[in-house]
């Protein structure tokens, strides 16, 4: 029992340094998820799951969740249900053991009691757990866009397992009738490590290991001898789902986190603490063009110039981007084509772009991506030859009032009639 007082010490010691660090990501967002697992589990006792006989596996499943603080750290609480086998190791079988139906070993067979020679039969046992652990991403401390979708999780946990034992033997599926057959309850401290790959916005795949030492009498029902070992290690395979997004990283999964470009915006961006809304800045908008924005593009309070209309003018339009993307998509461009030929008409229309992020990502990164996304638009009408004069342009950040992410991905076209 000492031992498992001070890992719940050293438990809570992490958690607490956990919540205490600092991360980089100031777009992170805290968030709870939920998961289902699967896998084999093995045993180590006086029986081993790795006996000269062979190897004796198992079967588990159970749910798990948990709720992420940043993207260093989280908490877990799981439940589970498994069983797993065990056979007679090598110092028992050169011993010759005999195992009696008062549940104690013999060197030979007792008078008046039925036994079975330890080569004779497994041991097969069911668990019931719950367990809890801090979740510690390793690849949060040194985050590449090659890696946004990889987490790697070292885990200290701690658990309770009740067990039932069972003595199976090889020739046939009946239960032996030996007393040490019952149940007990075990609490345990160990670690765990998962590799994770985020699937999707919500959802990630993960493989599982981890290793639980217990206390209290063996699991396996059989005597000591000498084995002083009662360890847990199970494998699983596991699906989560995000109930909201843990972080930007989280939400980065469906485009592999921030483009390059994307990524050199927010680092100049950062440079300093803040935004710098007076220096201009070159960033690249398709293959081989660049574009200087300055002040302009990023002002997010800049109001547009408004204009009397004089007659009806066609209907404004929403142009829609994809997730971290400026890039005006042919399909959207389309819904321009009335605009453009009522430009081309009348020299006295104005033209005004109005761009917009959801609610993923920094302030700073959304509000230059935003004025991108007006931009890309701009330069579209450009090139069908309006004259960049008759362009107004703004960068707006996050729409807060549009809960639909993707509506809110978005450039706002509105034609005006300037006042002569």
């Amino acid at each position: 029992m000492k031992g498992l007082r001070y890992s719940a010490i050293f438990f809570f010691s992490l958690l607490a340094f956990g919540s205490a660090a600092k991360t980089q990501d100031d777009s992170f967002r805290r968030g709870w998820y939920v998961g289902a697992e699967a896998g084999v589990p093995f045993s180590l006792n006086s029986f081993s799951s790795f006996a000269p006989s062979g190897v004796y596996g198992g079967g588990a499943f159970g749910l798990y969740g948990g709720y992420r603080f940043s993207p260093l750290l989280s908490l877990e609480a799981d439940l589970g249900l498994g069983r797993t086998n065990l056979a007679a190791q090598a110092g028992c079988l050169d011993n010759n053991y005999y195992f009696a139906s008062d549940g104690l070993l013999y060197y030979a067979k007792p008078l008046g009691m039925d036994s079975w020679n330890v080569s004779d039969f497994r041991s097969r046992v069911s668990y019931a757990r719950i367990g809890l652990s801090v979740n510690f991403d390793l690849l949060s401390l040194y985050r590449t866009s090659a890696s946004r979708r990889w987490a790697l999780d070292l885990s200290p946990r701690i658990a309770a397992y009740s067990t039932r034992a069972a003595f199976i033997p090889f020739s046939s599926a009946e239960a032996l009738p030996i007393s040490q057959g019952k149940g007990s309850l075990h609490f345990g401290y160990g670690a765990s490590m998962r590799a994770s790959y985020r699937l999707s916005e919500s959802f990630s795949l993960g493989l599982k290991s981890s290793l639980t030492a217990l206390g209290a009498q063996g699991i396996d029902g059989i005597p000591d001898h000498g084995h002083k070992s009662n360890l847990v290690w199970e494998n699983t395979l596991q699906l989560s789902y995000a109930i909201l997004p843990s972080s930007r990283k989280a939400s980065s999964a469906l485009n592999g986190g921030l483009s390059g470009k994307a990524e050199a915006i927010q680092r100049e961006s950062q440079k300093g603490g803040s935004l710098n809304p007076c220096r201009s800045q070159r960033v690249e908008l398709s293959e081989g063009t660049t574009e200087v924005l300055g002040a302009r593009s990023f002002a997010s309070a800049r109001n547009l110039p408004s204009f009397d209309p004089r007659k009806e003018l066609p209907q404004s339009q929403s142009v829609y981007f994809a997730f971290d993307k400026w890039d005006l998509r042919r399909e959207e461009s389309s819904k321009l084509l009335e605009i453009l030929e009522a430009l081309r008409s009348d020299n006295s229309l104005r033209l005004s772009l109005e761009g917009w992020c959801d609610r993923y990502g920094s302030e700073q990164v959304n509000m230059i991506i935003s004025s991108l996304r007006a931009e890309s638009v701009k330069k579209w009408f450009i090139s069908k030859g309006i004259d960049a004069s008759r362009i107004e342009v703004a960068g707006r950040g996050i729409d807060r009032n549009e809960s639909n992410n993707a509506k809110a991905r978005r450039v706002q076209v509105q034609l005006s009639r300037a006042i002569e």
